[in-house]
């Protein structure tokens, strides 16, 4: 938020069209994993910036960074209106590749919403759609391959190839994140508990350093405290997800969120009861022994009186004596 406020600061009033185009680009970028309104607003303001430039290609990068966007934040139809308005033949090279991850991310999206075996397919089509386009020796290829595997349940190849990646890649590339994750999903399939928790965690710690709002790592790792009886933790870290998700207004996560929610919060509730009932019998035990206490002192006190009492009598017979 300080690096936005600085870069807001130095925006020129002699900007060209290109150049505030730029501009609106990369506080998109800033936004995009942060707050999805933020980032509508600057992509829309670069579509009027495209039209009145008369440039298509600017044109249609704003556009396909619209369609996830909306598709992430709920607006489903606004987003498949738009991909549906995009010829795909007349995308250059350069955008093809986001023309594909943003059909396979809205379908990721609507599938949240309503899960069906057909949207499963598509998002399998336009991921192979993607590899066949990507260069072999990118990141994103490598990525989107391992996904494809671990979507068709195979897990061995995946997994020596991500702890690859994992020793290649810093904790502040937000790839860094997507990889520990993928390593947490291949550890849930394989019910390696252990690796679960430690991969999760490594992937939310990485979404926090990078300020990524919508993440998946933190409702994962809710799930795995809740799995091992940590409800209070688990309580902490869905709360944490939902927080997040409704500050970027990522709703497909809040969806998510909302069935996890449910099943933490009423065992958490139940233990919260649970609690409330052992300190009520607690605090009448303590009670009751204070009460004894105050008894037994105010006794003691008594006898004290009477023991003096009986002294100095004794003491006044022993000097008559």
């Amino acid at each position: 938020e300080e690096r936005i406020a600085n870069f807001k600061k130095i925006k020129s009033d002699n900007l060209t069209k290109e150049q505030e185009y730029n501009y609106n680009k990369t506080l998109y970028l800033e936004y995009q994993k942060l707050n999805s309104d933020s980032a509508i607003q600057y992509v829309k303001k670069n579509l009027k910036l495209a039209e009145e430039l008369q440039n298509k290609e600017l044109f249609n990068l704003a556009q396909l960074q619209l369609v996830t966007l909306y598709s992430s934040s709920g607006k489903y139809r606004e987003s498949e209106a738009i991909l549906k308005s995009i010829n795909k033949k007349s995308l250059s090279a350069a955008l093809l590749p986001n023309y594909y991850i943003s059909y396979r991310e809205f379908f990721e999206h609507y599938a949240a919403n309503s899960y069906s075996p057909e949207y499963r397919k598509q998002i399998g089509k336009y991921r192979d759609s993607l590899l066949s386009i990507l260069n072999p020796n990118t990141l994103d290829f490598q990525i989107n391959r391992i996904q494809q595997d671990i979507f068709n349940k195979k897990f061995d190849n995946p997994k020596k190839k991500l702890l690859s990646l994992l020793g290649k890649t810093r904790e502040d590339n937000p790839q860094y994140a997507m990889i520990t994750y993928l390593l947490g999903k291949i550890a849930e399939a394989t019910h390696d508990l252990e690796s679960r928790k430690k991969y999760y965690a490594l992937s939310a710690t990485s979404d926090i350093k990078n300020a990524n709002k919508d993440n998946a790592s933190l409702q994962e790792l809710a799930l795995v405290f809740y799995e091992i009886g940590d409800v209070d933790m688990a309580y902490k870290l869905t709360q944490s997800a939902i927080e997040d998700a409704l500050y970027c207004n990522v709703q497909f996560r809040t969806l998510l969120m909302s069935e996890v929610y449910s099943i933490i919060n009423t065992v958490y509730l139940e233990r919260e009861a649970q609690r409330k009932s052992e300190l009520q019998i607690y605090l009448l035990c303590i009670s009751l022994l204070s009460l004894f206490l105050i008894v037994a002192v105010i006794y003691v006190y008594i006898q004290m009186k009477r023991v003096s009492r009986i002294r100095s009598e004794l003491y006044e017979t022993s000097q008559k004596l």
